[in-house]
């Protein structure tokens, strides 16, 4: 028992300066890459400095043995092909806010700088010190879990289901890369699997966005505090369609239901969703800036929001907009949905929360 509390006083001593030197470099440039970068580097030098203190870095893994590399390589790409399917269902178009923002910086990221990071963390350090003072398998298990939970703190802002599914994955990875680094005595296998694996998963995410691509933009789902600001901010440049009522209940409604957004370096529009039951689906809010109106990107939104709520079982689509027909700025509005196969089936004057009217629209999606 006290093999494995030291084990974890190590794994916090690694792991807590390295979070704090990449918060203070966030702060200063909110750049996900060099903010990768610094993790990592952290976590390698600060590894290798606890290792050269309390034992040498032969027997932490620091050998040159190339005997495992082709079977963990392999290995690596088998379970994450494997997994991949599971991913794909469970992510719900989530796209991670640590990734960087070109296909060249996160291949150095996922399949250099983080194998070489987090494997000499948990299976040089961790593993290393436990293979050297407890079992076999003790060291193994120990340090593949303390590498799955990590991931909570990783993808805190991803969906339930794919937030525990990342866990496990990272634990069963960690339990193979563990193996093979133990039976080798060499943390080269474990860095060749942990490429491996993040190889499938990066060909995923980039696959995966070119799908959510349209033209030049990005639609995918709203994940931090900068992205709901800047919705909130192109709903506020919208007076004609947006009052100060209708500003709180967005600002309300972006912290606490599913909100999409569209990127093209910048944000350039947003659409937030609420379930009104297991088959109908609500359009509470969209907006797209002024100087994007026009564009068909809310055309895109829209049918993007439909293809997510079909692959999710919802059969019909719900939107409240304006009913007060003398009111022009609405009268494009109501031309959208309806030009997008919506039907008006209420006009429910006054609407009890809003204190107006509002024209109730429907669209069946099958």
């Amino acid at each position: 028992m006290l093999e494995l509390v030291t084990a974890l006083a190590f794994w916090l001593f690694v792991l807590i300066p390295s979070f704090i030197i990449a918060g203070e470099v966030s702060k200063k440039k909110d750049d996900p890459f060099i903010i990768g970068v610094v993790t990592q580097a952290s976590f390698f030098l600060l590894s290798v400095a606890v290792i050269s203190l309390i034992g040498n870095l032969s027997e932490y893994g620091f050998r040159f043995n190339l005997m495992y590399v082709p079977k963990a390589f392999f290995a690596g790409l088998g379970l994450s092909a494997i997994t991949a399917p599971i991913a794909y269902k469970l992510v719900q178009n989530y796209r991670p806010d640590f990734l960087p923002d070109t296909t060249f910086k996160i291949a150095i990221l996922m399949l250099v700088l983080a194998p070489l990071g987090e494997e000499t963390l948990y299976r040089g350090l961790i593993e290393g010190y436990l293979l050297c003072h407890t079992s076999f398998w003790v060291a193994i298990v120990f340090a593949a879990i303390i590498f799955g939970l990590v991931h909570i703190l990783a993808f805190r802002d991803a969906p339930k289901g794919f937030r525990i599914f990342i866990v496990l994955d990272a634990f069963l990875m960690g339990l193979v890369a563990g193996y093979f680094r133990a039976i080798s005595g060499s943390l080269i296998p474990a860095y060749a699997l942990h490429s491996a694996a993040n190889l499938v998963g990066m060909t995923g995410w980039l696959w995966l966005e070119k799908k959510l691509r349209v033209l030049d933009m990005i639609i995918k789902s709203l994940q931090i505090d900068d992205e709901r600001k800047t919705c909130l901010e192109i709903a506020r440049n919208l007076p004609e369609w947006f009052n100060e009522a209708g500003l709180r209940a967005i600002e309300e409604d972006l912290k606490s239901e599913i909100t999409f957004i569209t990127l093209d370096k910048e944000v350039l529009g947003f659409i937030t969703i609420k379930p009104l039951n297991e088959k109908a689906l609500e359009i509470l809010w969209m907006a797209v800036r002024r100087e994007h109106r026009g564009k068909g990107i809310g055309s895109k939104l829209l049918n993007f929001i439909e293809e997510w709520a079909k692959e999710h079982g919802f059969e019909v689509l719900v939107v409240k907009t304006s009913g007060d027909l003398s009111y022009k700025p609405y009268d494009a509005t109501r031309r959208f949905y309806e030009k997008t196969g919506f039907v008006s089936v209420a006009l429910i004057d006054p609407y009890p929360e809003w204190g107006e009217p509002a024209l109730i629209y429907v669209k069946c999606l099958k």
